[in-house]
C-alpha cells in the first residue's frame, strides 16, 4: 500500500511539475485597441443676445448716434484633418431696415481653451448673404460661457446718407444672426 501510494504521488508531482511548466501563460500578452477621431464642427452663441435701440442725442442738430452691444460669444469645438481647417460665417434672415445698418465684429480668443483658434475678420455690415466672421480654425477648443471664446460686438445705426429715409417704428422688431461653422474649401 504504501508502494502505491508513493508511486501515485510520485506520478501526480511529475505530471504538476511537467503541466505546470507546458500550461503557464505567458510573460505578457496583447490586446489591439481600435481608435478613431472623427472630423468634427461644433459651434455654440453664449451670453445675453444683443437689445440695440436707437435713441435721440444729446445735442439738437447732432445725429442719432450707433448703439453697441458686447455681451455675447461664440464657442466651438473643432477637430480637423491634416491641412484642413474650418471657417465661422454669419448671415441675417433679413435686413433690419434700408436706412439702418447692422454690423458684428469678433474680438480675438479669449479665456480658457487649446489648439489653434480662428483668425477674426474685420468689422463686418451684416446682410441676408453669408460672410466669414472668423477664418482659419484648427483643431481647438475655445471653452464655453460667455467669458470663453471670441466676443461678439454689434454695432447698429443710420446709414450715413439715409436720414432722409428714416421712419421710426412704434415697437421693436428682430433679425437673426445665423453663425455657422463649415470646412474651408
Amino acid at each position: 500500500m504504501k508502494k502505491l501510494f508513493l508511486l501515485t504521488a510520485a506520478i501526480c508531482l511529475t505530471a504538476v511539475f511537467t503541466g505546470n511548466v507546458s500550461a503557464q501563460d505567458p510573460d505578457n500578452a496583447g490586446d489591439v485597441v481600435t481608435y478613431q477621431l472623427d472630423a468634427m464642427r461644433i459651434l455654440d452663441i453664449e451670453g445675453t443676445a444683443p437689445a440695440l435701440h436707437l435713441i435721440k442725442p444729446n445735442e439738437a442738430g447732432a445725429a442719432v448716434p450707433d448703439v453697441t452691444s458686447d455681451l455675447s460669444w461664440i464657442n466651438y469645438t473643432s477637430v480637423v484633418g491634416t491641412g484642413l481647417t474650418n471657417k465661422i460665417t454669419v448671415s441675417l434672415n433679413k435686413v433690419p431696415s434700408t436706412f439702418t445698418t447692422l454690423k458684428v465684429v469678433a474680438a480675438s480668443h479669449a479665456g480658457t481653451g487649446n489648439g489653434t483658434y480662428g483668425t477674426p475678420s474685420v468689422e463686418r455690415t451684416l446682410s441676408t448673404e453669408a460672410q466669414d466672421i472668423i477664418t482659419a480654425i484648427g483643431s481647438c477648443w475655445t471653452g464655453t460661457g460667455n467669458t470663453n471664446g471670441h466676443k461678439l460686438t454689434y454695432t447698429w445705426g443710420i446709414t450715413e446718407g439715409s436720414y432722409a429715409s428714416a421712419i421710426s417704428v412704434a415697437s421693436a422688431a428682430d433679425v437673426t444672426a445665423t453663425y455657422t461653422i463649415i470646412a474651408t474649401p
